[in-house]
């Protein structure tokens, strides 16, 4: 079950924010953007030019507009995004790694010289319905609510980015092992590679946060 995070928490007191703040980790940095509506107004604001790509529900719009803002924040300066052969973001004006994530109310940005992998996921009852689609029944005994749940699906969503070259599902290669305070220990088998990965999360009003903070083969 989830454990309320108090007030002093660096994260959690995002959620009494109107904006942003960052996360600073030895890897690296992941900011956190709460989306409050304004971001349309900023947006074309910062980013005069610039639209989103095809067309996408406006909620989607939103979520995208506020991920590019927080990235903007961070690096201090207009990132120029391209997408990699596996459909991952890459910044082509600065050497750092970029991973993005966005939900209901949030959008996320990890930043390192390294790895990087970040998820951010709104809870809600569905998640339930989907458990047996993504997790083993050992994982599926480590989280019987829906809070655990989401928690676990934000967990593989943040290894699966992290290996997006490999085209996969949640269940057969990505395992997590334990969910202590706040991290999570999980293991990633590719072929005859196994992967040991350390997960960071934190707890947020109605969503959890979720980033990789060491991967060892």
């Amino acid at each position: 079950m989830r454990s309320e995070v108090g007030c002093a928490d660096i994260v959690s007191q995002i959620c009494a924010m109107p904006l942003v703040d960052t996360l600073e980790i030895p890897v690296g940095r992941v900011g956190l953007w709460r989306i409050d509506g304004t971001e349309e107004a900023r947006y074309d604001l910062q980013f005069p030019s610039v639209g989103t790509k095809g067309t996408v529900h406006p909620r989607t719009s939103l979520q995208r507009k506020a991920s590019r803002l927080l990235l903007a924040q961070m690096l201090g300066f207009r990132p120029e995004l391209e997408k990699d052969a596996d459909g991952r973001p890459m910044l082509t004006n600065s050497p750092l790694n970029v991973s993005v994530s966005h939900t209901d109310g949030f959008a996320a940005v990890m930043l390192g010289p390294g790895p990087v992998s970040v998820d951010v996921q709104a809870i809600t009852p569905r998640i339930l319905k989907l458990r047996e689609r993504y997790l083993k029944p050992e994982e599926q005994r480590m989280a019987p609510d829906m809070d655990t749940a989401t928690l676990l699906w934000a967990a593989k969503e943040t290894v699966y980015k992290f290996c997006a070259t490999e085209r996969h599902d949640f269940r057969a290669p990505i395992t997590v092992h334990h969910i202590s305070e706040d991290t999570m220990a999980a293991t990633l088998l590719v072929g005859e590679e196994l992967s040991s990965l350390t997960l960071g999360h934190r707890w947020l009003s109605g969503a959890v946060l979720v980033w990789l903070e060491s991967v060892r083969s």
